[in-house]
């Protein structure tokens, strides 16, 4: 069974792309740069939507220029050599490396490649990915949070009308102040359409050690596969904690941001 893992760099207010679709700000330097790379070396396929295809192509010769440095040389062979399904009704052909085009329903495509071996599915873009996440098809979402607000654009996820509740696997600070965080869908009884499409896709998630107070420790996605979780705070201790910062006892990190003037 393989998991689909939504990642975008993205700004403090949540957009992966500014008012006039500008990304300059989520330029990774050259450790996120190293870290996308080791990522990249996990992932069995990739799965773009037209514009995004349009974006990435560019890694196909990218490695070709005399002046390459050698983090794009390494990214460009791995990114080369790894299997990319391209969603359009728009093109009739695609260009690339290990590219292929797919214009049927993505949603009934992505369940069939999941229910697979095989590495992880990475799925880049807001507007692709938002029929994934309507469809209760992502595991995981890892986000590359940048120190910027950009006051509108395209957001990272879509509206929704149920709640999908998660599970914090990972968090990490970059020197460039990049916050990356990753998130698992959680026990059955609280992800909403998670629950759904995991179970049509074959996908299982059980919490034995659930308990009234939102406590889990084990999750299991699929058969063979176990990963353990730590106790979650209570709901009533949720209450309060302010939003963009991390309180807890046991001398757990506390994140904010501050204005760059400050």
């Amino acid at each position: 069974m393989r998991k689909l893992i939504y990642s975008m760099g993205i700004s403090l207010d949540g957009f992966i792309a500014g008012p006039g679709g500008e990304i300059d700000w989520s330029a990774p330097d050259e450790e996120l740069h190293r870290f996308h790379t080791e990522q990249a070396r996990a992932t069995g396929a990739y799965v773009y939507g037209r514009r995004l295809y349009e974006e990435m192509k560019l890694w196909d010769v990218a490695d070709q220029r005399p002046d390459a440095p050698a983090a794009v040389v390494e990214f460009a062979g791995i990114w080369k050599a790894t299997p990319k399904i391209v969603f359009s009704r728009s093109l009739d052909r695609v260009e690339g490396t290990n590219m292929r085009l797919a214009t049927g329903d993505a949603a009934a495509e992505v369940a069939r490649l999941k229910a697979q071996d095989g590495g992880e599915l990475s799925v880049g873009g807001a507007g692709l990915a938002a029929t994934f996440v309507e469809s209760g098809l992502v595991d995981e979402y890892r986000l590359f949070v940048n120190p910027v607000i950009v006051g509108g654009g395209t957001p990272f996820l879509p509206p929704l009308e149920d709640r999908i509740g998660l599970d914090l696997v990972e968090t990490r600070t970059f020197g460039s102040r990049v916050s990356t965080s990753a998130t698992a869908c959680a026990r059955a009884a609280e992800r909403g359409p998670c629950r759904r499409a995991s179970e049509s896709a074959g996908c299982s998630w059980t919490s034995p050690g659930a308990d009234p107070s939102g406590r889990s420790t084990v999750a299991s996605y699929g058969p063979g596969t176990t990963r353990h979780t730590p106790p979650q705070p209570s709901p009533q201790a949720r209450v309060g904690q302010p939003m963009g910062s991390r309180a807890a006892a046991g001398g757990r990190r506390r994140e904010s941001f501050a204005t760059a003037s400050s």
